[in-house]
């Protein structure tokens, strides 16, 4: 409501892609890739955000997503995501950092899919907290190591490392 042109532009960028084929899917992503390589100076390591709005909208959307980012091993990747059921088509890529995105509503199926990945064992997957609420994002914390604490694996990764907040709620 308050930036109609941006809602637009992003459901005419869902568009192109939703309810299309894989291969169509990949070819229009890496056509977006390209044009971003271009834009970059040769010499700089080379960061792409994937989604500032919207998220894996479908299985085969996972699947060119996770075909294109394959391909372009000289980028660097990030995105963050709350379709916890389609993680496992990024389970082996190097070049993509991937945040699971969870809230007060979603965190228990969130770390679930952590720990059902072994994503904890991964340095490049982590996990963001999406609330400004800190009360929640304890009891968040909490539950997890109740709920999960014969994996001692885990335990330890969650006690040593700093999950953050998305950086809009953080304000930063």
């Amino acid at each position: 409501a308050i930036r109609p042109t941006v809602r637009k532009l992003l459901e005419w960028n869902t568009n192109l892609l939703k309810d299309k084929p894989i291969k169509e899917m990949e070819q229009k992503l890496q056509k977006m890739i390209t044009l971003f390589k271009v834009s970059e100076p040769d010499s700089s390591e080379k960061y792409f955000r994937i989604h500032w709005s919207g998220d894996i909208f479908n299985r085969d959307y996972a699947k060119a997503l996770a075909n294109t980012i394959s391909a372009n091993p000289d980028v660097t990747f990030c995105t963050y995501t709350r379709s916890f059921s389609l993680i496992d088509e990024f389970k082996d890529l190097n070049n993509l950092i991937f945040y699971l995105s969870l809230d007060p509503a979603n965190y228990k199926e969130g770390f679930e899919a952590f720990i059902k990945h072994n994503w904890y064992l991964d340095p490049k997957r982590k996990i963001a907290y999406m609330s400004k609420d800190i009360n929640s994002f304890k009891e968040a914390i909490a539950w997890a190591k109740t709920k999960f604490e014969s994996n001692s694996g885990f335990v330890k990764w969650l006690e040593s490392t700093k999950i953050t907040n998305c950086p809009v709620d953080a304000g930063t």
